[in-house]
């Protein structure tokens, strides 16, 4: 099992061999990992963490700063979200930590 991501400033980024494609409806979104062969239906909060983290690095910092403005409703919990999301990812291999 991966190790569990903490919110200490360490990066994550799509793992270099995840080929995504992407489709949604209104706010659902369905992600095909090519590399996997692996289906992936994702709500719009773990789309955009995704898709951010595809285009670059980022931290759990840089994550809940970014997304703070748009899902206010988590309050407090966001980066706990955060950390629950890169986790879930990091599990079935869509995020590596950068080294």
């Amino acid at each position: 099992m991966p190790d569990m991501a903490q919110p200490s400033g360490a990066r994550y980024a799509v793992d270099s061999l995840v080929q995504l494609h992407w489709a949604s409806w209104d706010d659902e979104y369905v992600v095909f990992d090519e590399y996997s062969g692996q289906t992936h239906q994702l709500d719009a909060l773990r789309a955009y963490v995704l898709h951010t983290l595809s285009d670059a690095p980022k931290s759990v910092g840089t994550l809940t700063a970014e997304v703070g403005g748009v899902a206010s409703h988590y309050g407090e919990s966001l980066n706990e979200t955060l950390v629950s999301i890169l986790n879930e990812f990091q599990a079935i291999g869509l995020v590596e930590p950068e080294n």
